[in-house]
C-alpha cells in the first residue's frame, strides 16, 4: 500500500511523521485505519522525488509544481507502476 503525499518541507514533513511514529500517533486521520489495522512498522517515510525551487521562482509557483509532481505520482501509483496498493 502507498499513502503519497507532497509537501516544500520534506525535513519538516520527515520530522513530524517519525516524532508521530515513535509516539505510535498516527501522522493523519485519513489513514488511521490502516494504521490501526498494520501497526506503526508498517509505516515508512521516503522521498520519491525532489525538486529544487529555482531562484526565479515564487513560492505559489513552487508549491504548483510540487502539486503536480503529487499528481504524476498518483498516476503512476494508480498505474501499478511499481508500487502496491491495498486490494
Amino acid at each position: 500500500m502507498v499513502w503519497l503525499r507532497s509537501t516544500v518541507d520534506l525535513k519538516g514533513a520527515e520530522n513530524r511523521f517519525l516524532f508521530s511514529k515513535s509516539m505510535n500517533s498516527c501522522p493523519e486521520h485519513g489513514m488511521r485505519k490502516l494504521w490501526d489495522k498494520y501497526g506503526v512498522e508498517a509505516f515508512s517515510f521516503e522521498v520519491l522525488e525532489e525538486l529544487k525551487k529555482k531562484e526565479t521562482q515564487t513560492e505559489e509557483e513552487f508549491s504548483e509544481d510540487i502539486k503536480i509532481l503529487l499528481e504524476l505520482w498518483q498516476e503512476k501509483v494508480e498505474e501499478g507502476e511499481g508500487y502496491g496498493r491495498e486490494d
